[in-house]
């Protein structure tokens, strides 16, 4: 083996949250366009994580304040985990 790498998912995301690899530090034996797919992959990984994290605050923020404390109780008494939207 040529050199050493960093363990990866397909899509680049290694074992430390919010980390990702690509190229020859994912693969040190691959050629320029296997490096730019792993950069693709990872560049998509990557803004995917980002568009869930930014959604689950953006649900979290707005299950605290859409409904008064009588109506939450009320949705989570009648519906419990059958509840939808936001």
């Amino acid at each position: 083996m040529i050199g050493t790498y960093i363990a990866a998912d397909p899509t680049g995301a290694t074992e430390v949250p919010g980390v990702w690899v690509g190229g020859n530090v994912a693969d040190p034996k691959g050629q320029v366009i296997g490096s730019a797919d792993a950069g693709v992959r990872a560049a998509a990984a990557i803004n995917a994580d980002l568009i869930a994290e930014e959604t689950r605050r953006a649900v979290a923020a707005r299950r605290r304040t859409a409904f008064s404390a009588a109506e939450r109780e009320v949705c989570e008494r009648v519906l419990g985990e059958r509840r939808h939207g936001l």
